[in-house]
């Protein structure tokens, strides 16, 4: 599990510090770095190079990270075809997380959880209202939302952007998180579709990777 140091803001602000988990100047990986670069820029991708070295290639720094041994089956782990990466050999073939929240993202979590809360005011999301997000590269943004029914809503980004989303209900002993996805820099955004309860508060954390139209990417719930 690798995550950013020295994270300023609220507890959903560290939590989202999580990084893309092959970037983990711990895990070893020695990439094929032609194949990784014809791969990305064909579609669905079809990534320029910074987008490529920016999502894929580059190492986060030790000195920046509380890093820990990497996690192949992260949340914030790829998946990989066979041909991209060299070592470690046992990925050879390609490498595929189990899909959700692992074991390590969990215990993360938990030990991130309760924390102090945000002095900023949160702005609101609105049923069938877009936010723009407006971020660069590695800025996070922090929603309420407070159903006035009981029912399933989405929630998703909307742009060109490689974005983390992560969803709580807020407590009164700390936020809890009950869903979460990343579009992992696939032809997609992030989506959370889940059942949210009248009188019920929850906080929607979105982080931005890499963004070439950030001042075009938004979030809705509807």
């Amino acid at each position: 599990m690798v995550k950013r140091a020295g994270q300023a803001g609220g507890q959903s602000d560290r939590l989202l510090g999580l990084e893309h988990e092959h970037q983990n100047p711990f895990a070893g990986i020695t990439w094929d770095i032609n194949a990784v670069r014809n791969y990305f820029q064909g579609p669905p991708n079809n990534w320029d190079a910074q987008t490529i070295e920016w999502n894929i290639l580059r190492k986060i720094s030790p000195g920046e990270v509380k890093g820990t041994n990497w996690d192949p089956n992260s949340v914030m782990e790829y998946a990989f075809g066979a041909g991209l990466i060299v070592e470690p050999a046992a990925y050879r073939a390609g490498l595929q997380p189990k899909g959700g929240l692992s074991a390590a993202d969990k215990t993360w979590i938990v030990e991130s959880y309760p924390g102090t809360a945000p002095t900023q005011k949160i702005p609101e999301l609105e049923v069938g209202l877009s936010q723009k997000l407006a971020l660069r590269a590695g800025e996070t943004r922090v929603f309420d939302f407070a159903p006035k029914i009981s029912r399933t809503y989405s929630i998703a980004t909307f742009g060109s952007a490689d974005t983390l989303m992560v969803l709580f209900e807020v407590r009164s002993g700390g936020n809890v998180q009950i869903g979460g996805d990343d579009d992992s820099g696939s032809d997609r955004n992030a989506k959370i579709d889940m059942r949210l309860i009248r009188g019920r508060r929850y906080q929607i954390g979105i982080r931005l990777y890499y963004a070439q139209m950030a001042a075009e990417t938004a979030v809705m719930v509807w």
